[in-house]
C-alpha cells in the first residue's frame, strides 16, 4: 500500500486545475507518494501550485513534466522560488512551539503550509531569500526543539 502526502491549503489553490503526485523514495520515503496541487500548462506539463513538504528538488512555481499517470518524471523549468522547512523535534512542547513558529512565520508575512502542527514549508520567492531574518528561531534551533532546513 502506498501512503500519501496531501497538502490541506495549497499556497496558489486558486491558481490550481490539477493534483500530480511525487514519488517520495529518494527522500527517504519509500512508497510513499506526495500529492502535488498543480496548473496544467501543457500535455503532461504542470506549473507546483504548493510548497512541497518532502520532495526534494521542486518549488512553488516549478514546472514539471508527468508521465500518463500524472506522476512528476522531471523538472523543467525552475519558478525561482526555495523551500525553508521547519519541524518540530520536540513532541512534548509541540504546541507551545508551534504558536511561537505560527506567530513568526506569519509576522513574515510568506507564504506557508502546515502539513502537520509539527511540520511547517515556508515559500522563498526570490526577492526574499538570502535576506530572511531567522533568528527569532535560532534559540529554538540551539535548544533542539526545531531543525530547520533551506531547500529547493
Amino acid at each position: 500500500m502506498t501512503a500519501i502526502v496531501t497538502h490541506s491549503i495549497p499556497a496558489w489553490r486558486a491558481e490550481s486545475d490539477f493534483l500530480i503526485r511525487v514519488d517520495l523514495a529518494d527522500a527517504g520515503l519509500p512508497e510513499t507518494m506526495e500529492q502535488i496541487w498543480a496548473r496544467k500548462i501543457g500535455h503532461l506539463t504542470f506549473e507546483v501550485c504548493c510548497i512541497p513538504f518532502f520532495a526534494y528538488g521542486l518549488a512553488l512555481g516549478d514546472t514539471v513534466q508527468c508521465n500518463c499517470e500524472l506522476v512528476m518524471q522531471k523538472r523543467l523549468a525552475s519558478g525561482g522560488h526555495n523551500t525553508l522547512r521547519v519541524v518540530i523535534a520536540d513532541f512534548a512542547s509541540e504546541n507551545q512551539i508551534h504558536e511561537a513558529i505560527h506567530g513568526w512565520v506569519l509576522a513574515t508575512g510568506l507564504l506557508h503550509e502546515w502539513y502537520s502542527p509539527g511540520y511547517l514549508a515556508i515559500d522563498l520567492p526570490p526577492a526574499v531569500q538570502g535576506k530572511l531574518d531567522t533568528s527569532p528561531l535560532d534559540d529554538l534551533c540551539r535548544r533542539n526543539l526545531i531543525e530547520i532546513e533551506f531547500a529547493t
